[in-house]
């Protein structure tokens, strides 16, 4: 008798296919019963090899269990250091906005504070183009009556943007009384003498200079002012600490004034108001006037006269009236840019003059 090899059903020696399972039987088989057994080993040999193959499978697998665990840490470690090489990079590899903006910043001061160095020099350069003999010229200029000399004292020349500002305003107490003294007694000559030359000596320096000038002399907050100063003038440069008075102002030769009401390059001798010239009031730009000589001057030249202030500067007139009279003035030429601004001078001119208009009605 045989057996089927692949179910262990029992098997018809005529039989070629399983009649359980359907495999093909083999030619060959041998019959169970006839097939040799495997020698049987001792228990204690099977014990042994049962134990040494467990031994075997387990020392196989902690080795294995090992080695994973020695490549899981590898590749942990390439990850970490990948993932940290990564954040390095964008963070400290890559310039920030902030970063960016910092260095664009620190650029841009060291650019501006390079400019400013360099107009700084530029400035100094300037100023240097003013040797130290400059303000020595002016200081040399002395106010001269007969045998009598004043002197100043220091000047201060200063350049600023193409503007020389030359300056005196640390005068000696005594030639500060000279100088008032002077302009009480209208013995202004002596006066107009040394302006004319500081004007001279300014205008040569801004000349070599390719610049402008200003002129300011006169001491800040002093007991000394002249007597004879029209009161509101004197008003307006009296303060908590004493006297302003200007001694010497101007920036070109027709705004040059000797303490505020008396021309440098005109003559204020003639007392009659009335002009044959092209000006009803010749000196209302320089003087101080009083209502003594306004009386005699109808409504209508008053009009004139207060207008006579504006047109000087070029005020263009709405009035057709004074539009056209003004015109026909050879001095008259019209500066649209005007913005009505006065001296304190025209300003006091012009509303006594309005007043007396006002009380002509």
């Amino acid at each position: 008798m045989k057996f089927c090899t692949n179910c262990g059903e029992k098997l018809n020696e005529t039989d070629f296919f399983c009649t359980h399972c359907g495999i093909k039987i083999k030619e060959d088989e041998v019959p169970v019963e006839q097939q040799p057994f495997p020698p049987i080993e001792p228990i204690e040999a099977r014990e042994a090899t049962t134990k040494s193959s467990e031994t075997t499978r387990s020392e196989y697998k902690k080795g294995k269990s090992k080695k994973k665990r020695i490549l899981t840490g590898m590749v942990s470690l390439v990850g970490v250091g990948i993932i940290a090489g990564a954040a390095y990079y964008f963070t400290m590899g890559l310039p920030s906005k902030k970063a960016t903006t910092a260095r664009v910043a620190s650029t841009t001061n060291q650019q501006t504070t390079q400019a400013s160095s360099d107009s700084n020099k530029s400035s100094d350069n300037d100023t240097n183009q003013l040797t130290h003999n400059d303000p020595k010229t002016f200081e040399e200029i002395p106010i001269v009556d007969g045998s009598k000399t004043y002197q100043l004292g220091q000047w201060k020349v200063e350049n600023d943007n193409g503007v020389i500002h030359l300056s005196a305003t640390e005068i000696p107490s005594a030639t500060l009384e000279e100088i008032f003294s002077l302009y009480d007694g209208k013995r202004y000559e002596p006066l107009k003498q040394w302006a004319k030359k500081v004007y001279t000596a300014a205008v040569e320096m801004a000349d070599a200079n390719d610049s402008s000038y200003t002129i300011k002399v006169g001491n800040n907050c002093v007991a000394q002012s002249p007597s004879t100063l029209p009161e509101p003038l004197r008003n307006d440069y009296a303060g908590s600490c004493g006297y302003s008075i200007p001694v010497l102002t101007g920036s070109n030769k027709t705004d040059l004034i000797l303490v505020l009401t008396e021309n440098v390059f005109s003559s204020n001798t003639n007392t009659d108001i009335r002009s044959t010239a092209d000006y009803i009031i010749p000196d209302c730009k320089t003087k101080v006037l009083s209502e003594s000589e306004i009386d005699s001057l109808t409504k209508d030249e008053l009009r004139l006269a207060r207008n006579e202030i504006y047109a000087r500067h070029g005020y263009v007139f709405k009035s057709a009236d004074l539009q056209n009279y003004f015109s026909k003035k050879s001095w008259y030429t019209q500066n649209s840019s005007y913005n009505g601004s006065l001296t304190t001078i025209e300003q006091q001119n012009i509303n006594l003059l309005k007043d007396r208009e006002d009380s002509l009605n």
